[in-house]
């Protein structure tokens, strides 16, 4: 190799220490030196003295001896010595391409015009001393082009940013390659929720599930496999598997139905797996019991119970198999010294509804036990068999009338007619007056069912004595005696007012079955009771209407007591709010009034506005259900009096008003507020006529 030792004076240790890692690069550094992470500084001595101008390095590094025997046949460096330019082919990637130097300095390419050309020295005038960077121009192909250094090391032209003038150290960093992206990592199946029974007979087929996901970066596929421990080793032995195709966090539930037929009975444990990740439980196999015979058990029974005598008893039942064999059995059923019986087949398990049925016979009425049996079980139930029904029979009672009347007037039969036969009939009951037949009407009842009757005959002149009322049905009659009265009575006599005296009676209002009762002071034939008193009222009338009045001065009510559950007996002082009305007919004693009754509960101590309002309304002889005593409108007497029975069975009652909290006390004790129907007062009176006003009468 030539050059200029003017320029690079002998022995002179220069040092460059990018620049022989550079040197390096271009002739090939041995492996090891190639594989070094680290860069180290080091001296080295360039001299002439050495033979065939020969690299020898001074230096303190512990590192192998550079080599340059790999990078050519000889470890010269020929710029030949016609002008040529240097070949550097072969240095680098061995693509033969020519090693490209730009970027060198402040990166325009290097300039090497002038080496080699015509024999003129060397000019490497301003390396290190921040003079204008060395021009390599021409070093190549001898066009004066810059040398091509790409493939040198990764590919990429090398950065020797820094070389030159000392102020462009730092131009040049060449970082990663644009294009280069780091691989995506594998996929990662990661098993969770595995859901699987704990127990299972040997033999069964269970269902095992478990939710698989890919955490990993690329998509991939798996054998999601399903196993089981069978020898104890802590391997699971593969049952079953299924392939699974999962992009990055993607994921599925997989199930496995896993016959257990192969398996012995015992303890085991089993999981779902994957490449990366299993989830595992255990499971206890039972072993499988013998098949067990045929066993017959009767359940539901049904029957058609009752039964009139004559009908056919009929019982249902359910028969099942409970064994696991299949088996034949003869259903019988036992009942009233007779039976029935069938010949079931049942699978194990099976059940069959059975039908079986007897007839029965006059003399079988009564209650009776009937049996359903295989060989195995029987149940009893109890079935009635009736007689037959009996034919409707209409009977009579409680005859009564409005005896006794005068000549010219009606008189009026009551009874009440009954069928106490199992069937419904209809019958023509009639009354009879002195064996001749006055009246009848048609009655249809059911059985069991009653109906209140009334029948009449309109007396007339020559018809007074007295006589045997009869009512009677096709079954039975019913008797009375009634009277008719010659027409000389007093009936000129023109009556003003009455007084209508209690015989009598009591008031139940509200819905309690104990509450709400109070016995009505009373007098007979108009006396008062010394003890109690009496209830009674002064009424003006009107004999040519049969319309009266009563103030509330002239009603005379004492205090009664009044039932109550929680308040014990209340002391109830009933007065008219209002003036009371009515009618009376003279003529045959039928009547009714109209009475608005306040009743101040006084023993509450909360004052004359505590109480109970009501308003009664009511009518001679009977009322809904309520029949009075006696029953029958008294007629108008000679002797100016007369008996008559005023009930009331619909009046409403409202609630406690007036006694402060104590209302609500009241109401639920009692059962207030009562609607009609469940209200009741009943007055038996006794009527005394007067021809004076009722003012003369006083109170």
């Amino acid at each position: 190799m030539g050059y200029d030792k003017g320029t690079i004076p002998n022995g002179t240790i220069v040092t460059v220490t990018l620049l022989a890692v550079v040197g390096l690069l271009l002739v090939g550094a041995t492996p090891a030196a190639a594989q070094a992470e680290d860069t180290s500084d080091f001296d080295f001595n360039l001299n002439d003295s050495e033979d065939g101008g020969e690299f020898g390095f001074d230096g303190d590094s512990n590192s192998p001896v550079f080599s340059f025997g790999d990078a050519s046949d000889s470890p010269r460096f020929s710029f030949g010595d016609a002008g040529e330019a240097p070949d550097f082919s072969g240095i680098g990637s061995g693509s033969g391409d020519a090693p490209d130097f730009s970027g060198i300095g402040n990166g325009d390419a290097p300039d090497f015009s002038g080496i080699g050309d015509t024999g003129d020295a060397t000019d490497f005038g301003g390396i290190g001393d921040g003079g204008d960077g060395p021009d390599f121009g021409g070093i190549g192909d001898g066009a004066g082009e810059g040398p091509d250094f790409s493939g040198i090391g990764d590919g990429e032209a090398p950065d020797f940013g820094g070389i030159g003038d000392g102020g462009d150290g730092d131009d040049g960093g060449d970082g990663d390659d644009g294009t280069d992206t780091d691989p995506a990592g594998p996929a990662d199946f990661q098993v969770s929720n595995l859901n699987a029974p704990g127990t299972a007979t040997v033999g069964d087929t269970i269902t095992v599930s478990a939710d698989v996901e890919n955490v990993g970066e690329s998509e991939g596929t798996q054998a999601v496999t399903f196993g089981v421990d069978t020898d104890g080793d802590g391997t699971l032995e593969t049952l079953a598997s299924q392939d699974q195709t999962l992009a990055s966090a993607g994921s599925t539930t997989v199930t496995f139905d896993v016959d257990t037929s192969s398996l012995s009975a015992g303890t085991y444990t089993h999981g779902v797996s994957t490449a990366n990740d299993s989830a595992t439980a255990q499971i206890t196999l039972e072993s499988q019991q013998p098949d067990q015979p045929a066993n017959f058990q009767v359940s539901n029974i049904d029957t058609n119970s009752p039964v009139t005598e004559g009908e056919t008893l009929t019982l249902d039942a359910t028969v099942q198999n409970t064994g696991d064999l299949e088996g034949t059995q003869t259903v019988t059923l036992s009942v009233l010294d007779e039976s029935d019986s069938s010949d079931v087949t049942l699978a194990g398990g099976a059940s069959q509804e059975v039908t079986l049925s007897v007839p029965t016979q006059t003399g079988d009425a009564g209650s009776s036990s009937a049996t359903v049996a295989t060989e195995n079980d029987s149940v009893s139930t109890s079935v009635q068999v009736n007689a037959p029904d009996s034919a409707a029979n209409f009977q009579v009672s409680g005859v009564n009338s409005n005896s006794p009347v005068t000549e010219g007037d009606t008189l009026l039969v009551n009874a009440t007619v009954q069928n106490t036969g199992d069937q419904a009939g209809t019958q023509t009951v009639e009354l009879s007056v002195g064996g001749t037949v006055r009246d009848d009407t048609s009655v249809t009842l059911n059985s069991g069912a009653s109906q209140d009757v009334s029948l009449s005959w309109t007396t007339a002149s020559g018809d007074a004595g007295d006589y045997t009322a009869t009512v009677g049905s096709a079954n039975d009659t019913g008797s009375t005696s009634v009277s008719v009265e010659s027409d000389s009575g007093s009936g000129g006599t023109e009556y003003q007012s009455f007084t209508a005296y209690t015989e009598d009676g009591y008031i139940d209002v509200g819905n309690s079955s104990t509450a709400g009762y109070g016995e009505i002071p009373h007098c007979p034939n108009g006396e008062a009771q010394t003890d109690k008193g009496c209830v009674y009222f002064n009424a003006s009338f009107d004999q040519s209407t049969g319309d009266y009045t009563v103030s509330p001065e002239n009603f005379n009510f004492p205090v009664i007591d009044f039932s109550s559950n929680t308040l014990g007996p209340l002391a109830t002082d009933n007065r008219a709010t209002d003036t009371i009305t009515g009618s009376l007919d003279t003529s045959n004693g039928s009547g009714s009034f109209n009475a608005p009754i306040f009743a101040n509960i006084e023993e509450l101590g909360q004052g004359e506005d505590c109480g109970i309002s009501v308003n009664v309304e009511g009518t001679t002889g009977q009322s809904g259900n309520l029949t009075g005593s006696p029953a029958d409108p008294a007629t108008f007497e000679e002797n100016g009096t007369a008996r008559a029975t005023l009930v009331d069975n619909e009046l409403e009652v409202p609630g406690a008003s007036g006694c402060n909290v104590l209302d609500s006390t009241v109401n639920g004790d009692v059962g207030l507020p009562a609607p009609s129907g469940e209200n009741e007062i009943k007055l038996d009176i006794y009527i005394v006529f007067h021809e004076e006003s009722v003012d003369q009468l006083g109170n």
